[in-house]
């Protein structure tokens, strides 16, 4: 694998963490209604938002 192979993987593996950070994030600041508005329990989103931006 050459050097500019090897930036983009670790750009797409940056950029996914940070979309994952994002996301967690905003469930973490939503209620009980909106959760609900997109198909998620309160807890689902709790335990999913708990999770750091490596964990899948």
């Amino acid at each position: 694998m050459n050097p500019i192979q090897t930036g983009h993987l670790i750009l797409d593996a940056v950029r996914t963490w940070h979309r994952r950070s994002t996301s967690r994030r905003m469930l973490a600041q939503m209620g009980e209604r909106e959760l609900r508005d997109i198909g998620l329990a309160p807890g689902d989103a709790s335990f999913e938002a708990r999770k750091r931006f490596w964990e899948v």
